[in-house]
């Protein structure tokens, strides 16, 4: 038994509106794919979770059935990949070098000598936060008496970098903020993740 598609819109728009951090367009309409629109919720500040998001329901409905009710809530990575990012944090990070060389005393010259592209640096914190609102969430399930939960990441793909070079460190701190969402869960818990078919 699955609760909460009646009465949620787009998952990451539902999430959104119940964590501090983000703020929300009217009419902001994104076509996602077809004719399916979403209005990406926009990331201002720091993420934090100042109350439960789908405990009530999904407790009233596990109170309905003897059978195992999934908890179903959508993961850091795709949260943040389906929203605008504050522009403080842009996914990459340039370091430029210079060389100060002298033709004469008057006219000092500078010479770029390398730089350094270190990559997704500042989006890695944002994830992390909205992990740990997501953690806090999963263990009040847990609490409640769900059993099974499904936490999403369909869009973890889409982040990813086509330089295979960038793959790796995007997927260390991108599997990493999916391990903090559930990392404090009972053995008796499962804990399901749906994401994008390779291919």
């Amino acid at each position: 038994m699955v609760w909460l598609y009646l009465q949620r819109n787009d998952m990451v728009e539902y999430f959104g509106e119940q964590l501090s951090g983000f703020a929300f367009t009217v009419n902001g309409w994104v076509q996602s794919y077809g004719s399916r629109c979403v209005k990406p919720p926009i990331i201002y500040g720091d993420v934090s979770r100042p109350k439960a998001m789908t405990v009530f329901w999904s407790s009233t409905a596990q109170s309905m059935t003897k059978r195992p009710m999934k908890g179903m809530l959508t993961g850091p990575v795709t949260i943040l990949n389906w929203s605008f990012v504050r522009n403080d944090q842009p996914r990459y990070k340039l370091k430029i070098h210079w060389q100060e060389q002298h033709l004469n005393q008057n006219q000092p010259l500078l010479f770029l000598t390398w730089c350094e592209l270190n990559l997704s640096i500042y989006r890695s914190e944002t994830t992390y936060q909205i992990a740990l609102a997501i953690k806090d969430e999963v263990e009040d399930l847990e609490k409640a008496g769900i059993t099974v939960i499904q936490i999403d990441e369909a869009a973890l793909r889409e982040g990813l970098p086509l330089r295979k070079s960038e793959q790796a460190n995007y997927l260390d701190w991108a599997v990493h903020s999916f391990r903090i969402t559930n990392v404090g869960v009972q053995d008796t818990t499962q804990v399901l993740s749906g994401s994008q078919p390779k291919g």
